[in-house]
């Protein structure tokens, strides 16, 4: 055959023109080689190496824990009779299975306390004790709960049975997929829009130098565990310098006379400056405050998302923008759409100023209690000798 009158092949595997090899020679071009890839088990030659397998870092510390409280045990935990354990921040935190938890609850259904709060975290399998609350706590959480019941006396009595405000209720949650978890807010307002019942829409969380991640983090767990929820507000007030005991190491009986028969009276802010903190006798108790106010909405896509800016309102700023709520933005009745609460700026600041106050003469009485006690040890520790007795 002459080979110059052989049909050319121009595809990419033909090799060169037959005009430019040799007819005897050629071998057709042979396929391109795969390279191994994991991805491709039957390309591998050599099986891969052998990997211990190991289950995921797990969550649960109740699984692991080598001590897991029961129900009778947390019950007798108190202020005079704290967990055995050390507080992680704000909380006390331990393991605990879901029925002991809710075992728990049937204990202390009776009780009127406001603390302990209770809380179970289900994802992670733990028992949650949140700290006493600051009288900084108090004194804004009272203006929320005031505003709000002042705002739903003024609706109509068939109306006003539809909107309920709350306070230290353990509310359910789902957390990262996982039930059983319960959850308390400082102030929750719960509304009746049907048959079906009351449905909390507003929670109000407030720190006092709490991180901002651990609020932020209960905005997200709030949305995402309340599917009804409207609106989160946080409030953080935060002290600077952190609180130290000003007379840590004094002898006991120094603690009393600088202390001893103090009123709240005394009390006084730090150089006569608002904000600058509080002192009693010349001894600071309590830190320059600043806080700041963040309102959190349920976005057209269910994630929550920030309704405007922060905002800072200790100290006062010329430039804050006016407060105001309604009871529509959590109800779609008529008659509550234009009712807005009667809140501002300055009644937070007075509230926690006083709150403030009030902080610093416990702080005070703190010190001094422990002080007390341990004279009284000594002078019943006191034997007179014979020398002594007449």
């Amino acid at each position: 055959m002459d080979p110059f009158r052989v049909p050319i092949d121009f595809s990419p595997l033909a090799g060169p023109p037959p005009a430019f090899r040799n007819p005897s020679s050629y071998r057709p071009p042979s396929p391109p080689r795969r390279r191994s890839s994991p991805a491709n088990r039957y390309d591998v030659v050599s099986p891969p190496p052998s990997r211990k397998i190991t289950p995921p870092e797990c969550d649960m510390p109740s699984i692991l824990a080598p001590k897991i409280f029961t129900a009778e045990e947390i019950a007798g935990w108190s202020p005079e009779k704290p967990p055995p354990m050390k507080p992680d921040g704000l909380s006390y935190r331990f393991p605990l299975q879901p029925a002991e938890f809710y075992r728990l609850e049937e204990m202390l259904r009776d009780r009127d306390e406001s603390w302990p709060r209770y809380e179970y975290d289900g994802s992670k399998g733990l028992g949650i004790i949140q700290l006493m609350p600051s009288a900084i706590h108090g004194g804004l959480h009272d203006a929320f709960r005031d505003s709000f019941v002042h705002a739903i006396a003024t609706l109509p009595a068939p109306i006003r049975r539809h909107f309920r405000p709350k306070t230290n209720v353990s509310l359910p949650l789902m957390r990262r997929g996982h039930r059983f978890s319960k959850k308390i807010p400082d102030f929750e307002l719960a509304v009746r829009e049907t048959s079906v019942g009351y449905k909390t829409v507003f929670a109000l969380e407030m720190g006092f130098s709490q991180t901002y991640e651990s609020l932020r983090n209960d905005v997200d767990e709030w949305f995402s565990g309340q599917p009804l929820m409207r609106m989160i507000v946080l409030l953080n007030v935060i002290e600077r310098p952190r609180y130290r005991n000003p007379l840590a190491g004094v002898d006991p009986s120094n603690i009393i006379q600088r202390l001893q028969g103090a009123d709240e009276d005394e009390v006084q802010p730090t150089a006569g400056l608002q904000w600058t903190g509080f002192t009693l006798r010349d001894l600071a108790f309590v830190g320059a405050l600043t806080g700041y106010m963040e309102v959190w909405i349920r976005g057209v896509d269910g994630l929550p998302r920030m309704r405007g800016l922060r905002q800072e309102f200790i100290p006062e700023r010329d430039d804050e923008v006016p407060l105001e709520f309604r009871l529509g933005e959590f109800s779609e009745r008529p008659e509550a759409q234009d009712v807005v609460l009667p809140l501002s700026w300055e009644t937070l600041r007075h509230d926690a100023w006083w709150g403030a106050r009030e902080l610093a003469f416990f702080r005070a009485m703190e010190v001094l209690g422990p002080a007390l006690d341990a004279e009284a040890d000594l002078d019943s520790d006191f034997v007179p000798t014979s020398g002594s007795e007449e």
